[in-house]
């Protein structure tokens, strides 16, 4: 009988504890400092928020305004330099404000940001230690955007591999070469970079006619051919239009005839091919013979 009252004291004295527990988390001053704690996270959080579209719309004026003021009127590929670096910076900024978003919401509840910073401190450098190939990759592919060395769409070499830029990110550029692949060459892999779209390039077409034919009427033959190209669906690439220099050489079984233009957008090989069919075609027609060995047997 003593062991049941006992029991039954203690199961009181438990409810009643619990019951006076239960009164003070619903007491005013708990639900007021609760409340105060909610507000202060959603002032926090509407700053942030408020900092954050400001300071993204202060990025897109001055892209728009500052650097978009050298933008090559004739090809305008800096526009995705310009999309490129406002999707950079606005991702810092993202990331920066919400880490600060983080860090205020986590001190506001009583947690130690200080020991946090700490170990984070200290797991970054273990991590930078063993990702410092990739974050050479980040660091250039960041300087190449910058310094505007490359911008999609144009053609460039990177060693052995030459291709049209498919995409510049920040560990990778992806290249497509003329078999149709795509390449993915880490940034922090270039050395010499060799951009054929920022100015024209020069292609030189020589032709050897035989030693038997006029050269002053082969010259206007083949300057001939090239109006025809200056004139056709390819001259809006050229920049300086086909044209006949002269005699280049006075070879074995031939004169060679050089004729050169400058190209955009590397179009040159195929302007070269439509100006040696052109070649070809007018010297037929007009009846001068291109050189090719012959062999004479001797009796």
């Amino acid at each position: 009988m003593n062991e049941l009252l006992n029991t039954l004291g203690d199961i009181t004295s438990a409810e009643g504890e619990n019951l006076e527990q239960l009164a003070e988390v619903f007491s005013p001053g708990f639900l007021a400092n609760t409340a105060s704690l909610i507000f202060q996270i959603i002032v926090l959080t509407g700053l942030i928020f408020i900092l954050r579209r400001l300071l993204n719309t202060i990025v897109d004026k001055l892209m728009s305004n500052r650097l978009t003021s050298e933008i090559n009127e004739r090809t305008g590929r800096d526009n995705n330099r310009i999309s490129t670096l406002q999707r950079l910076f606005k991702s810092i900024i993202n990331y920066v404000l919400y880490f600060i978003l983080a860090m205020g919401v986590l001190d506001m509840l009583g947690v130690n940001i200080t020991a946090i910073l700490a170990g984070a401190g200290i797991a970054s450098l273990a991590v930078a230690f063993g990702a410092q190939k990739i974050v050479q990759d980040l660091i250039s592919g960041l300087f190449i955007i910058l310094e505007n060395q490359y911008s999609v769409g144009e053609y460039i070499k990177i060693g052995d591999i030459i291709g049209k830029v498919e995409e510049i990110g920040m560990k990778t550029t992806k290249i497509a070469s003329y078999n149709g692949e795509v390449v993915s060459v880490p940034n922090g892999n270039m050395q010499t970079i060799i951009n054929y779209s920022r100015y024209p390039q020069r292609r030189n077409v020589d032709v050897g006619v035989a030693y038997e034919e006029d050269t002053d009427h082969a010259i206007q033959a083949i300057e001939l051919a090239c109006q025809k190209v200056n004139s056709g669906e390819l001259a809006i690439h050229l920049a300086e239009k086909c044209h006949t220099l002269g005699v280049f050489e006075l070879a074995d079984s031939s004169v060679v005839i050089r004729t050169t233009f400058t190209a955009y957008d590397w179009k040159q090989v195929s302007i070269e091919m439509a100006l040696r069919q052109a070649i070809k075609d007018t010297l037929v027609s007009e009846n001068v013979e291109i050189s090719y060995p012959k062999l004479q047997l001797m009796q």
